[in-house]
């Protein structure tokens, strides 16, 4: 399902009758922003400066008040179909992992809820 950099192909269930169109999509673009944010962080011993920081926040705040709010929205009221939440389950794992990159290199912490399988 996922490849080495951990994207996904776009086959929403929307497609087939059910899910959420745009969920792969969305996922994808997270993703390759949280590989961005690794690359960032170790530049520099993780204090990068300049356009390509101020880019990457500009990028990074729009996925996390548009797309992210998005899927949790959908996620929340129990519209994905199985594949799309377990995609969607394993894109916080790695928002958590990073959110301390974010914050290091001054870009928004990522707000995701503990990792507790009980609680969804």
């Amino acid at each position: 399902m996922a490849g080495a950099d951990n994207h996904l192909a776009d086959r929403d269930g929307a497609v087939h009758g059910t899910g959420v169109r745009g969920v792969f999509a969305d996922i994808n673009r997270i993703l390759e922003q949280v590989a961005v944010l690794r690359e960032l962080a170790d530049t520099n011993d993780g204090a990068p400066e300049g356009a390509e920081v101020y880019d990457f926040n500009v990028r990074w705040g729009a996925l996390l008040s548009g797309r992210l709010e998005r899927l949790r929205y959908f996620s929340h009221r129990g519209e994905l179909t199985d594949e799309q939440r377990e995609a969607y389950q394993r894109m916080e794992n790695e928002l958590r992992e990073t959110a301390a990159l974010a914050e290091r290199i001054g870009a928004s912490r990522p707000t995701v809820p503990p990792d507790d399988p009980g609680e969804r």
